[in-house]
């Protein structure tokens, strides 16, 4: 998903200067879809859809002459066409999984380590999650699609806490599920890691 269409359906909720955009998306409703938003991606942004003519400054004073931008004709239509596309599959990028993947050949006997991993996204994730259970209080504006959205988010983080608090049982018991090794690769790569390290030792 690009950037382009973020700016222009934050837009289409409300006028807004680029700061604006990125601290309440980022507060919001960005946990749910999004993350974080630089500003050096985020302002070049605004000034191409400027000149393309998606978006325009509805008023530029104020501290520093902070522009408020607002879509355009051009914009409202390009983010309705954009609605009307079957979205792609989202592509997960979650450090925490990719770790456990490679835990077994670099950390196999630092389960301490692993459920302190565990255990700090499980502060993050009940804070998400309280996030998506108080959305109510928080928002002056949620139509019936976004309430929608925000119930994505809640059975996505309960069932996260769900995960991770079975991930800690199963590590603090020793009661791990059983991989797979067909080609016995495991030998191969203790082998492969000691010589290794041993060869950087003598160096």
């Amino acid at each position: 998903m690009s950037l382009d269409y973020l700016i222009l359906g934050f837009l289409s909720m409300r006028p807004a200067t680029g700061y604006e955009i990125k601290t309440e998306f980022e507060q919001k409703v960005g946990i749910l879809v999004w993350g974080n938003i630089s500003y050096g991606n985020l302002y070049p942004k605004l000034k191409k859809l400027e000149e393309n003519g998606l978006i325009y400054v509805s008023d530029e004073s104020g501290d520093r002459n902070k522009k408020i931008y607002d879509l355009t004709g051009k914009g409202w239509i390009a983010l309705d066409k954009w609605m009307g596309q079957t979205p792609e599959y989202p592509v997960s990028r979650d450090e925490l999984v990719l770790k456990m993947i490679f835990w077994g050949v670099s950390r196999p006997n630092d389960k301490e380590t692993l459920i302190l991993h565990l255990r700090a996204r499980e502060v993050k994730t009940r804070e998400l999650l309280q996030v998506c259970e108080t959305w109510r209080d928080e928002y002056g504006f949620v139509d019936e699609f976004g309430a929608l959205a925000f119930e994505f988010g809640q059975d996505r983080f309960e069932s996260e806490l769900a995960w991770l608090e079975k991930c800690i049982k199963k590590l603090e018991s020793n009661q791990l599920p059983k991989g797979v090794d067909r080609f016995n690769m495991a030998p191969e790569q203790k082998a492969r890691k000691e010589s290794a390290l041993n060869q950087l030792k003598n160096e």
